[in-house]
Formats: C-alpha cells, structure tokens, sequence
C-alpha cells in the first residue's frame, strides 16, 4: 500500500525525512522547511500534525501489529525515518555509479557503462518531483540532480568509449525523455551521432561539447 499523503504539509515533511533516511531530521529544520512563515512554537504544532497524520499511514500500511511508529521514530530535538534493514534507490544508485566510476578510471568502458546505465534506471523523474520544495529540501534535490548529470555524462562517454555510439542514440533518446534531461548538450550530442561518424569521432564531439558544458560536481560519497 503505498503512502501518499494528501496534504501539503504533509507531503513536505515526509519528503525531507525521507532525504535523510535514517538519520536525525531536527523538528527546527523541519518547521523551517513546512512552516517558514509561522512562529516557531507554530511550525513545531504543524510538524507534530505531519508526523501524527504520516504514523497513521504507516500504521495502515504496514499491518502485522507494527505500528507507525517503528517507521518514523521520535528522538531528542527531532525525527528520524527508520529504514531498518532494507534499502533504498538513492543508496543503490550511489552504488551503482561508484561503480561505474571506478571501472572508468580502470579503463573497463564495457563495465562502466552497465554500472551507470543500472544506476540512472533508478531515475525515473526529477528527484522529489511534485513536492514543493523549502530551502533544505531545495538542497539536497540540487545535490541529487548534480550526481544524476555527473552518471548521465559518465554512462554516455564510457558508451563511446565501448564503441557503442549507434546503440547511444536510441538509448540516449528514452534517458532524455525519461529522465527529462533540459540541457542542450544532449540534445547538440544527438545531432553528431549519425552513421557516419566512426565512436571516436563522436567521443571527441562529446569532449569538446563537455567543455563548452561542464559536468557540475557531484556532492555525495557512500
């Protein structure tokens, strides 16, 4: 049973908890995050109703006798989305792309880009895409959406360094639309893979597309 609350408060606060999975969200940052406007005596109320409301759809989701509570957890000075034992998509892409960034530097194309391609599999969107974002959240989506561009470029270069420039436009095309790519650089790419460019002449139109379109840096180590 999947947990969508309705409310947009709601939707906030359990957006940020579940940015830091696992970790001490403080209820101030989560006040500030759902309730800048308010006084602080105010927003905490409005986070108490958040977590009180999100408890209750756990507690309907989860059944066998668990309760709400087992999943978002109260702690000295905030809350914390519990993930137990299980794990999540933004820990396996992290995985994933490591990967695929350590086979690069191993000068493995081939494997490098089946780990990024696993990795940006995961994505099938904009990260937290329909959740309006305050300033922490607005922080960690950039975060995401540097390491999501930092994979995009590493699985395309290290698809041309495999050699598999033709197979590249067809899947490069889906990435785009799947992933709602918006930089002109992919776009500028499609156009110099064409049948008769040989890989490295398009490795070497990527390179000099990358320059004129740096790759941002990725701000995440797991």
């Amino acid at each position: 049973m999947p947990v969508l609350p309705a409310a947009r408060l709601t939707r906030q606060t359990l957006a940020l908890l579940a940015a830091y999975p696992g970790q001490l969200v403080p209820t101030a940052v989560l006040a500030e995050e759902v309730a800048p406007q308010e006084p602080p005596g105010t927003g905490r109320l409005v986070v108490q109703t958040a977590v009180r409301e999100l408890r209750e759809r756990f507690a309907e989701a989860l059944r066998g006798g668990r309760r709400g509570e087992d999943l978002l957890s109260e702690l000295p000075g905030g809350y914390r989305l519990e993930t137990g034992a299980g794990t999540l998509d933004t820990w396996d892409f992290e995985r994933y792309a490591g990967a695929g960034y350590r086979a690069m530097e191993a000068g493995d194309a081939e494997s490098a880009a089946r780990r990024l391609r696993q990795a940006l599999a995961l994505w099938s969107g904009e990260a937290f895409s329909g959740v309006e974002a305050g300033p922490r959240l607005k922080l960690r989506i950039d975060d995401l959406e540097r390491s999501r561009r930092r994979a995009v470029d590493q699985w395309i270069e290290a698809e041309l360094r495999a050699g598999h420039d033709r197979r590249l436009v067809t899947e490069l095309v889906a990435v785009i639309a799947r992933l709602r790519l918006r930089e002109p650089l992919y776009e500028r790419l499609l156009e110099k893979l064409h049948p008769g460019n040989t890989s490295q002449t398009a490795l070497t139109a990527y390179w000099q597309l990358r320059r004129e379109h740096p790759a941002p840096t990725a701000i995440w180590a797991r």
